[in-house]
């Protein structure tokens, strides 16, 4: 089982209608698709829309793609949008109510989590020598997003009644909102009359808080089978809602706190693990050791195996927020596709930096920007105050 959601801003209000008509052209695919078990196409305002989606597997979810209106919508919609963004997600631990009667109950195998490597297992269909090699390996996108959380929320009620309901959704927004983990929240009104809320968190933290949260349980209390309400965990994410996207991370856009140029030379890893130590000398031991380890190893892998020359350079940049801490390490190294695996046998004496940071690190990831390519992770642990 899996949904997607996605989420699109025009250029204008000229292109509302279009927009409009576009996604009353879906809903006629998708009531007849086969595998989509629900759909719904949210209006928020003039010029703001978003969709969910319900499948049962993902190539019935990539043929409605491909076909009919919405392989026709796709070509046209990026000359009306001002931004585009879509998660593809895999059901979360919590769900209740129901909609339209049902309760939408995930299978225990939908979640995932039955088998901790569910999300590395690659099709059937696949040659076994590459279902060996795909299957041990590290989805990289999936680190990049490990730890952020969604949730949607649902609500049918008869007109009269809608004042009411808003009102009710708009305080879980409220609530939300004043989350520090919060990234991104959308009320609606979508296919059918209904209610939708969309909420996404940076971590699962902040959707727990909003579960115990008393506007959540008087909302469910009150509304009671009107309403269905789900949590998601993330696969893969594309586009951008307005400029931001859980991908970068947390800490993409927050403040240096360190920036520091390395020489490409065997001394870089030590001379880092130094910058480190002088720099956050007030963290706790541990957290300072694990930060020092994860640094030199992706400085290591810099300089070992970048093909770099003696004369470039290996920048190190640190940010930090509340009680999170991002390092990047940044080079002109050529392309690679990461292929960490999932275990790795003690004897194994090489190849153990990107496995060490896919272990500890909370995220991680791997971009391009202005022909240099940015390794970076980040650590949840207290670091207020701690840099100077």
């Amino acid at each position: 089982m899996i949904a997607v959601t996605t989420h699109s801003q025009t250029r204008g209000l000229r292109y509302t209608m279009p927009m409009l008509l576009a996604g009353r052209l879906i809903e006629r695919q998708l009531r007849d698709a086969p595998g989509c078990e629900r759909y719904a196409n949210v209006m928020v305002g003039p010029n703001e829309f978003w969709t969910l989606t319900i499948w049962r597997d993902a190539i019935d979810m990539q043929k409605c793609m491909r076909d009919g209106a919405h392989g026709r919508v796709t070509w046209q919609q990026p000359h009306w949008l001002e931004c585009y963004w879509g998660m593809r997600w895999r059901p979360g631990d919590h769900t209740s109510g129901e909609w339209e009667g049902d309760a939408l109950e995930w299978p225990e195998s939908a979640t995932g989590a039955s088998d901790p490597d569910s999300g590395h297992r690659p099709l059937a269909t696949m040659p076994s020598w590459m279902q060996a090699a795909l299957g041990k390996s590290v989805m990289t996108e999936q680190r990049q997003l490990a730890g952020a959380a969604g949730a949607t929320y649902r609500l049918r009620v008869p007109p009269w009644w809608i004042p009411s309901a808003l009102r009710d959704l708009r305080r879980l927004r409220r609530t939300a909102a004043a989350d520090p983990d919060s990234f991104r929240l959308s009320l609606g009104v979508g296919t059918g009359g209904a209610l939708y809320l969309l909420v996404i968190s940076t971590s699962g933290e902040g959707l727990d808080r909003l579960r115990s949260s008393s506007e959540h349980g008087r909302f469910l209390s009150r509304w009671g089978d009107r309403t269905w309400w789900s949590t998601w965990e993330p696969e893969s994410e594309f586009g951008h809602w307005e400029s931001q996207r859980l991908r970068d991370g947390q800490l993409a856009d927050e403040p240096l706190l360190l920036d520091v140029t390395l020489p490409v030379r065997p001394t870089a890893a030590r001379e880092a693990r130094k910058t480190l130590r002088a720099g956050f000398d007030t963290l706790d031991t541990d957290t300072l050791e694990v930060l020092q380890l994860l640094t030199s190893e992706l400085v290591v892998n810099s300089t070992q195996h970048a093909g770099l020359e003696p004369k470039d350079q290996i920048g190190l940049h640190v940010r930090a927020r509340r009680d999170c801490i991002r390092v990047e390490v940044i080079e002109r190294g050529r392309p690679f596709e990461p292929h960490v695996p999932l275990s790795k046998p003690p004897e194994d004496v090489s190849g153990w930096g990107l496995f060490v940071v896919n272990q500890m690190a909370d995220r991680w990831g791997i971009t391009r920007r202005s022909g240099k390519r940015h390794v970076w992770f980040e650590l949840r642990t207290p670091v207020a105050d701690a840099a100077r």
